[in-house]
């Protein structure tokens, strides 16, 4: 390599004996070797730094959270209406509110049944470990109801009580809110 005052001059021998002459400018070439010699150091200072960071964090005891129990308050329950109202669709039981053959009323709160169609009777359904209901006092009972007709009860006694269409039957499962055919379920909350 010979250099001059603009630059220098690159000499490179081959394996085959033949020389190749390149000459290069010193300022662009000064920029460019700057440049590599920053990036070189920037990447290993950064490498250094993290594994400082990895090594001193191994040297430290461990940080663990401790939960303190506060006094929060706990929400109040949602509160259940006085009044529900439940239609059948063909022959399924559906409460406005829910939009299910599940009711929840508060306890002296009023269940309207309303038929939209066909002949349905509201017949409660006994309690038993099988079917985990709760047994009314009074049961549930009504007519023969046509379209457009309804009846009331009023529920004075806490609790799940299942029931069906007399006509077409039924069978609720109160402990998991399910059932086959023309069933419905009516929980009273305090």
């Amino acid at each position: 390599m010979t250099a001059n005052r603009d630059g220098f001059t690159l000499v490179a021998s081959c394996r085959s004996g033949s020389r190749s002459r390149h000459s290069f400018e010193r300022k662009p070439m000064m920029r460019s070797l700057g440049f590599a010699l920053i990036t070189v150091l920037f990447l290993g200072h950064a490498a250094c730094s993290d594994q400082d960071q990895r090594q001193s964090a191994g040297n430290q005891p461990a940080l663990t959270a401790t939960a303190t129990p506060t006094s929060t308050p706990t929400p109040p329950p949602p509160t259940a209406p006085m009044t529900a109202t439940v239609k059948n669709v063909g022959l399924t039981w559906r409460d406005d509110e829910s939009a299910t053959p599940v009711t929840t009323i508060k306890v002296g709160g009023t269940v309207t049944w309303m038929i939209a169609s066909g002949t349905h009777r509201l017949a409660s359904i006994p309690s038993s470990q099988e079917n985990g209901c709760d047994g009314l006092n009074d049961p549930l009972t009504s007519e023969n109801l046509g379209t457009g007709a309804s009846h009331k009860r009023v529920f004075d006694q806490a609790g799940t009580f299942g029931y069906e269409c007399g006509i077409h039957k039924g069978k609720p499962n109160c402990k998991n809110n399910t059932g086959e055919r023309m069933w419905g379920i009516v929980k009273v909350v305090p």
